[in-house]
């Protein structure tokens, strides 16, 4: 189909007088639906963030049931069940659970999925969503998470098949403990409320393990999610070119768009106050390798932002720079030639950069080298950039503009303030779909963290009802637990704040690799880093303070027999 498509517009591009363009179904197809696919990749790899999350609970959880019902365990092998009886009914209870849960959230789905087709989705792609219901989809996600959770399930309560009932019946203890008594309390100088909390901290390293892990998750579902709102909210820049490529401040339309106008018009433009930049940028399909592409010409190549990943900008009449997808089906790199048709025109060219967004399918190069193979090269608006541009700068510069006189301008239009707006659909849409993602973090976070506290709470019943019996307070309790979790807290918020950072680009590459994203380049804050880890440790301490604060109506009697 390309090859018959470029056949019949090289023949109609022949004599220069009619202007041909032609696209193929899938290349119109992949268009419309690219934008909605990302959206897809960062819900999945945010999905697939939460579920990690939840498996880690799962067995944290799991752990600290048997540790509290180990005597019930011991009774239950002793009277003749066997391990793995024991083992199904205790994961019986997460996948009931799991099964509702998924259910629920799958429902949920089909909700909320109608309302976010009708606000954005049909304004991205002009798709109507009409098949309502997709089975294959809904049980294999229902089943995939089934699995998730039973494998957690098995995998946590491993540890019964060693379980002696004679043990369990002894509340889980061996005969003899030789763990290392850490700070103790004769020899360690220090307030009494921090070396009991050291210790506490110090007497379970798997149980430790396990929060750190829980709050290294919780870091980086923070990290990852201000990052991504920062990037799409507050500085959009880097990820407005890498969505849509060169982005500038403002259009200005021309009245007459032939070559020798447009550098006339710019000659004029360059000198107004306020303007840091002015070129122009415009494009017709070309082909390279039987195939169609973009070729995209300015008047100024380093004005323009390609997103160039490896090599250079192109600057001499026989230089072009290639987009990732064309280098990909090519085979080619810096220094290779590639050939360019048009028209029935053909000429070899110097690769000195490749380029990435998604809109990788182009060659970018100089005017002067586009009409070496014939294009003729014309200019309808040209691009401007202003100095430390706000969407007021923008208005004044283009006001200033429009009054220039000989300078053939019919038209403006301030870019800086729509690709800012919600009229900008792919980009507000990403950035909605963020929103969201933070605020369902957001509220993973805290109840993730709730859980957390209130197992640990449990799994120490017994010790805080013996510290209560010889004097300690339910403040110096509920003090001694908080700061238990500190040491334990800060590695792992610094930990999960780091990964989130570092990781961030990465990540991103790897969800954009098959649009043409090589290097996600989005713009990364190092003050997110410290902020985050001191949120998420003064939020685990707070939390733990006030859930532990039931300790001052439960009397020391009932927190041992418990």
């Amino acid at each position: 189909i390309d090859k018959s498509m470029q056949q019949v517009m090289n023949s109609l591009k022949e004599n220069g007088e009619i202007h041909a363009e032609g696209f193929s179904v899938q290349l119109c197809k992949d268009s419309y639906t690219v934008i909605v696919n990302i959206l897809a990749g960062f819900m999945a790899v945010f999905a697939l963030i939460i579920m990690m999350i939840c498996i880690i609970m799962i067995v944290f959880t799991i752990n600290n049931n048997i540790s509290r019902d180990i005597v019930n365990i011991g009774a239950l092998r002793a009277v003749g069940y066997t391990v793995g009886q024991i083992r199904t009914a205790l994961a019986a209870e997460y996948v009931i659970i799991g099964i509702v849960g998924s259910v629920l959230g799958i429902a949920l789905s089909y909700v909320v999925f109608p309302v976010a087709e009708q606000t954005f989705i049909r304004e991205i792609c002009g798709i109507i969503w009409k098949k309502r219901f997709y089975p294959a989809i809904t049980f294999g996600v229902l089943a995939g998470i089934l699995i998730f959770i039973i494998a957690a399930a098995f995998f946590s309560t491993r540890k019964i098949k060693q379980l002696h009932p004679a043990t369990a019946l002894r509340f889980g203890l061996k005969s003899n403990s030789f763990k290392k008594n850490h700070f103790p309390l004769s020899e360690t100088r220090g307030k009494l409320n921090l070396l009991l909390a050291l210790k506490s901290s110090m007497q379970d390293m798997g149980h430790n393990i396990t929060i750190f892990f829980v709050i290294t998750s919780v870091a980086f579902v923070a990290v990852f999610s201000g990052l991504l709102f920062y990037n799409t909210k507050v500085d959009i820049t880097n990820f407005q070119r890498m969505i849509q490529g060169d982005a500038p401040d403002a259009y200005i339309y021309l009245e007459d768009d032939s070559y020798d106008s447009a550098y006339r018009a710019i000659e004029k433009i360059k000198n107004v106050s306020g303007v840091s930049q002015v070129y122009g940028l415009n494009w017709e399909t070309a082909s390279v390798g039987g195939s169609d592409v973009d070729l995209l010409y300015t008047t100024e190549p380093d004005y323009v932002y390609c997103g160039i990943y490896e090599g250079k900008i192109m600057r001499k009449d026989n230089e072009v720079v290639v987009g990732s997808t064309v280098a990909d089906r090519l085979g080619v790199g810096v220094g290779d030639e590639i050939e360019v048709e048009y028209g029935g025109n053909s000429r070899r060219y110097l690769v000195t950069g490749l380029q990435q967004s998604v809109l990788s399918n182009r060659l970018y190069m100089s005017d002067k080298a586009a009409q070496a193979i014939g294009i003729n090269t014309t200019y309808n608006y040209l691009r401007a950039r202003v100095t430390d541009a706000t969407a007021e700068k923008v208005d004044k510069v283009l006001c200033t503009i429009e009054g220039l006189e000989d300078c053939g301008v019919s038209e403006t239009q301030n870019y800086y303030r729509y690709i800012r707006s919600n009229e900008n659909a792919p980009v507000y849409a990403v950035g909605f779909i963020v929103l969201i993602m933070i605020l369902l973090s957001v509220a993973t976070v805290l109840f993730v963290i709730r859980l957390l506290l209130k197992t640990m709470f449990i799994k120490k019943e017994r010790e805080f009802g013996i510290k209560k019996a010889v004097g300690f307070t339910s403040t110096q309790l509920r003090y001694q637990l908080a700061l238990s979790l500190m040491p334990t807290t800060i590695a792992a918020a610094v930990s999960g704040s780091l990964l989130g950072y570092f990781i961030l680009n990465p990540l991103f590459t790897l969800i954009l690799s098959g649009y043409g994203i090589r290097d996600a380049n989005l713009l990364l804050q190092p003050l997110v880093i410290p902020i985050t880890a001191f949120a998420v440790t003064i939020m685990v301490f707070v939390f733990c303070f006030l859930m532990s604060g039931k300790m001052k109506r439960v009397s020391a009697y009932k927190l041992i027999q418990e």
